[in-house]
């Protein structure tokens, strides 16, 4: 989360470079609001899943500044992260769509067989002649 290591460092220390964002919010907590399965939009759902001491108001009964900074930010995260699920939804469906060509029978009424792949007639091939016209027939012949 780069807002720990700029605004979150900034606000609390400005201008200190002794330690990191992670000082102050833990990869634990970042861990624990990843992991939890729920939007966290409100400071209850912030507190269901995580202790965060600079995220409580001295009085105890609500968000402090920090606190109410790192919920607008998950919230603006989780917007950019549904926006771009959005997007990449949006092309895999143009990309696994096809469009078909709709056949019918007008669509076989072309140019002339002939015209195209010459005669219909097989002159000039061998053929082959069947003297057997029915099952009868037939098997009379293997009889023989």
């Amino acid at each position: 989360m780069i807002w720990r290591e700029t605004d979150l460092l900034e606000y609390n220390y400005p201008g200190l470079s002794s330690f990191s964002g992670r000082t102050l919010l833990g990869d634990n907590c970042i861990e624990k609001l990843v992991t939890c399965g729920e939007l966290i939009d409100d400071y209850d759902h912030l507190q269901q899943h995580v202790r965060w001491a600079l995220g409580e108001a001295d009085e105890g009964v609500g968000p402090s500044d920090l606190g109410q900074q790192l919920i607008s930010e998950l919230v603006w995260l989780y917007k950019e992260v549904d926006a771009e699920r959005k997007t990449q939804e949006q092309e895999s469906y143009v990309t696994n769509t096809q469009t078909f060509e709709i056949i019918t029978p007008a669509t076989f009424d072309g140019p002339d067989y002939n015209a195209i792949y010459g005669s219909k007639n097989m002159e000039g091939y061998p053929s082959i002649k069947f003297d057997v016209t029915t099952i009868a027939d037939f098997e009379k012949q293997q009889k023989k």
